[in-house]
């Protein structure tokens, strides 16, 4: 999922919340727009869509930029990033990634098995993160909110 904006650097990563209703999504900006005087930044389609304002074309945003880890981390092959829990009700697993969505800006994923895969569990993730630091800033806070104890685990 993709989108244009007029002076964020490209390429950046926004979440971008649907102010009707809530929902939220990551998208890579990674071209220039709008060129409508009146709009903050345009949508893929799919994007558009997974917000539920596709059909009507337009609709009230809020963006928030996400800041992209450290080149130096990127290089060195090390990311890390917090699960939340591992559910083997997808259900249960979405309900706990909309509460952290509503207490970080860090982009939050399901990362359901593959049919391939042994483990069943749909795992609730958040990150990455550049550094242990803030991955361990929010690990308290996700506990201090007492909605899940986070493991950090680094790739």
């Amino acid at each position: 999922m993709t989108a244009a904006h007029r002076s964020l650097p490209l390429p950046t990563y926004v979440r971008v919340t649907n102010l009707a209703n809530n929902q939220s999504i990551v998208v890579k900006v990674n071209d220039r727009g709008p060129f409508h005087d009146n709009r903050l930044i345009d949508l893929s389609y799919a994007a558009a869509h997974k917000l539920g304002f596709a059909e009507q074309g337009i609709t009230k945003v809020k963006v928030e930029a996400i800041t992209p880890p450290n080149p130096q981390q990127l290089a060195s092959g090390h990311q890390f990033y917090l699960q939340a829990g591992a559910f083997r009700d997808i259900n249960r697993a979405a309900a706990l990634k909309q509460s952290l969505l509503e207490l970080t800006t860090t982009p939050v994923h399901i990362k359901s098995p593959s049919a391939d895969q042994s483990s069943r569990f749909h795992r609730v993730r958040i990150g990455p993160f550049s550094d242990d630091k803030a991955a361990k800033k929010l690990q308290q806070t996700i506990r201090e909110a007492q909605l899940a104890d986070p493991l950090l685990i680094k790739h």
